[in-house]
């Protein structure tokens, strides 16, 4: 329940008082310099730890899960191969050719065939690794050899005070005369080296850093003479724990990309941050990125401030975003042409769906306020009862609209319906439970009981409506409604209700968001960060950093979503974008787009659900 609870009690509790606050810039004089490891089986104590908390802060290792490393399991060739590849900082292949057969989908496809190009590596023949096979103390000390003959001196000496010298294989005696004396390898006692024995991944690890040490963190790739300065800025940050996770996060990016300098500026929010932001990419003078919270972003890309970024985040990033968060983060509005439908930001992290409510609409049309266990049916109810006039102004019941197919797919899920059938893998649209779900839905618009029925409103328009008094509920982000509750007049108006029925959900939407800046002078560095900030293990620290869950499935699975019983509902949303995969956002795009056909008389709900589950398929099996 930790996740939910947290996130309410920051809406809740208000802005913070902090105290005046100062840029806070990645400096050892400011914090300590690095992340805790995230891993329960690195304890404090073992000989491993400072290894790997030094290769995983800069960001050379990965565990085998977001919190287990497995340091005593064997180090396979392919996993050896990408830490190399990460330590050289992931040189562009584009123009390799892949002279190995058993890579093909792997993800050390890239690590290997540069290495290989490098002449840093072997296959096991001609056309296979062996990416799977376990790696000899012999063979990781080889590649390292080899790699240092681009960095570091290459100073041999006899390794004869141990007694099995001679079972070093005759192409590995110069590595291992070379790490014997540059202290990189230890005998396993004080007379055996056992060359061909497995290391294991602290083994390796820590063979890794010793042998960074002695090359001075310099690698092949990286260019000494170029430095650069990122300014960061944060909207909105009235919790000293969120500045500090994200200065601890920016610290490790620093380590990672030693020639980068992250000046990182938390603003709070008595501080107006909105407008400074705002004023400041206006002029020119803004930071490199921004980290907003949603939806404010699309007001920055309503005056062309911030840079679309769908070729600016990596394939792997894009895939691993769960599908409904791309689209809050993609621009629908017509006030900017040239972005209309790119991406304009990155979800940092997610929140739970919300039902926001107007107190004193309820009021007025004498409902009772919903409860904790108010369902679709009431609110489709309450929807009608609401909308109205009030004081001259036109009230609409419910605010939602179809950019954003949140609440649909949360009532479909309660009508018992699902995207894909888990048994068979395949569209399950063509059905009793699409079909009155969709006309439960579209009775929404018949009646004008939400605005826009031509149903092109994007969600912070709607969302401005709610908080205009003009709607009396919307599903949103609960981030959305500190926004709302932070504006003058509110008062005790606005109520939250966990969005659920019959232990359905309406899914998660968006909470904070990064951007970059459109006068950024360092786009392609911007992008870096942006970037790392998006990994799995990046995403689920700062979640549980700020109380709020990850913004990508790697990282969401694996979060309170996963075990905390409060929280359930959300399983099966994960569950289902976990199903579509890669395929999670175009599966969306495509269900908001033809659900807006028959909105507008162009598709019968039959031919909708008929047509959609043929055109699923095509895309889950081209």
């Amino acid at each position: 329940m930790k996740t939910f609870l947290i996130a309410v009690c920051m809406i809740l509790v208000g802005t913070v008082v902090v105290g005046t606050w100062l840029a806070i810039l990645n400096s050892e004089e400011a914090f300590d310099g690095s992340l805790s490891v995230p891993f329960e089986d690195v304890p404090e104590d073992a000989w491993y730890h400072q290894y790997v908390a030094e290769a995983y802060d800069r960001g050379w290792v990965k565990g085998h899960s977001l919190t287990m490393f497995q340091p005593d399991m064997p180090l396979l060739r392919g996993e050896f191969a990408m830490i190399l590849y990460r330590y050289l900082g992931e040189p562009d292949v584009t123009d390799f050719e892949n002279p190995f057969t058993d890579l093909e989908n792997l993800d050390c496809k890239n690590s290997v065939i540069y290495l290989k190009k490098l002449g840093i590596l072997d296959g096991k023949t001609e056309t296979t690794f062996a990416p799977y096979e376990e790696i000899t103390r012999e063979q990781l000390i080889t590649m390292l050899y080899r790699m240092g003959g681009y960095q570091v001196d290459k100073e041999l000496s006899p390794s004869g005070t141990f007694t099995d010298r001679g079972e070093i294989s005759p192409w590995a005696v110069d590595a291992v005369d070379w790490a014997v004396h540059n202290s990189l390898l230890s005998g396993l006692t004080s007379t055996t080296l056992a060359p061909k024995s497995i290391a294991t991944r602290a083994q390796g690890t820590k063979i890794l850093c010793l042998y960074a040490e002695k090359a001075g963190y310099q690698t092949a790739t990286s260019d000494a003479g170029r430095t650069v300065t990122l300014r960061v800025w944060q909207a909105g940050v009235d919790d000293s724990n969120a500045a500090l996770t994200m200065n601890k996060l920016l610290n490790r990016f620093e380590k990672r990309n030693p020639n980068i300098t992250v000046e990182y500026t938390p603003l709070p929010s008595k501080d107006d941050p909105y407008a400074k932001i705002q004023t400041a990419l206006a002029t020119g003078e803004g930071p490199d990125v921004v980290l907003v919270s949603a939806p404010y972003e699309m007001q920055l890309a309503d005056e062309g401030l911030i840079l679309p970024l769908d070729t600016l985040l990596t394939e792997k990033v894009l895939a691993d975003v769960h599908p409904l968060l791309l689209m809050d983060c993609s621009y629908g509005r017509d006030t900017n042409p040239d972005l209309q439908g790119k991406l304009v930001s990155a979800p940092l992290f997610s929140t739970p769906r919300a039902l926001l409510v107007s107190r004193s609409l309820f009021d007025h049309s004498g409902l009772s306020y919903p409860n904790n266990d108010y369902t679709y049916e009431r609110l489709l109810s309450d929807a009608q009862a609401l909308t109205g006039s009030k004081d001259g102004k036109v009230i609409y019941g419910l605010g939602t609209g179809i950019t954003s197919p949140g609440l649909y797919l949360g009532l479909v899920r309660s009508y018992g319906g699902r995207i894909v059938d888990p048994a068979t893998g395949l569209a399950s649209t063509n059905n009793t439970q699409w079909k009155k779900a969709t006309e439960a839905y579209l009775s929404l618009y018949s009646q004008g009981l939400t605005p826009d029925r031509a149903v092109s409103m994007d969600y912070s328009s709607r969302l401005g409506m709610f908080a205009g008094g003009t709607v009396a509920m919307i599903d949103a982000s609960l981030n959305a409604a500190s926004l709302i509750q932070k504006q003058s007049g509110w008062g005790e108006d606005l109520a939250l209700y966990p969005f659920l029925d019959n232990a359905q959900s309406a899914c998660l939407c968006v909470g904070e968001v990064a951007v970059i800046s459109h006068s950024t002078e360092n786009m392609v560095d911007s992008a870096k960060l942006i970037n790392f900030l998006m990994e799995p293990d990046s995403q689920l620290a700062y979640s549980k950093g700020v109380g709020y869950l990850p913004g990508v499935l790697t990282a969401l699975k694996e979060s309170d979503v996963a075990t905390d019983s409060y929280l359930s509902p959300y399983k099966s949303e994960l569950e289902e974008a976990l199903t579509l995969g890669s395929h999670g956002y175009e599966i969306h795009c495509l269900i908001r787009d033809e659900l807006q056909k028959v909105l507008r008389g162009e598709l019968t709900v039959e031919e909708y659900c008929v047509g959609l589950e043929q055109k699923i398929n095509a895309i889950l099996q081209p």
